[in-house]
């Protein structure tokens, strides 16, 4: 007898039973591939290569010396007030949801690298996401970061 998926999924107008290995899916920007390949720590393509969660600690009190942030889901540790991280490339992440959590005690700075704007500010100023706040930046187009719900960042 053949072993059985792993991961089944639910699908269809019968409820068949379809292996996630069976399912393709192609993410904004990127390649098509099949979804257990995106389930199982598999990297979002779209010019610019995220994976799908991690945490860092956000570090230093510029743009030049903050941590990268390098997934779709980000989740800050403690680090001092006002400490820096930074969002990919505008460029290579266009059309994608980056959820970054601030978890840790003091607000942080979130910042654009190479000339990007988040909000309409200098990214080497970055934006203030408070601590135990969470917020969804999604870049626009080359150079250009929104963030959201409600175009705020601190609340």
């Amino acid at each position: 007898m053949a072993n059985a998926p792993d991961t089944l999924l639910v699908t269809g107008p019968n409820n068949q039973q379809v292996s996630v290995d069976s399912i393709m899916v192609t993410p904004p920007g990127g390649t098509q591939g099949s979804l257990a390949n995106f389930l199982n720590g598999g990297t979002l393509a779209g010019g610019g290569s995220l994976t799908l969660f991690g945490s860092i600690t956000p570090t230093g009190s510029t743009v030049a010396t903050g941590a990268a942030i390098a997934s779709a889901t980000t989740v800050l540790g403690t680090a001092p007030a006002s400490s820096f991280a930074n969002l990919p490339l505008a460029a290579t992440v266009i059309g994608q949801q980056l959820l970054i959590i601030n978890q840790g005690t003091a607000a942080a700075k979130i910042g654009g690298i190479s000339g990007d704007t988040i909000d309409n500010t200098a990214g080497t100023t970055g934006v203030t996401l408070t601590n135990a706040h969470r917020c969804f930046f999604v870049s626009t187009g080359a150079g250009t970061y929104v963030s959201g719900p409600e175009g705020g960042v601190t609340s």
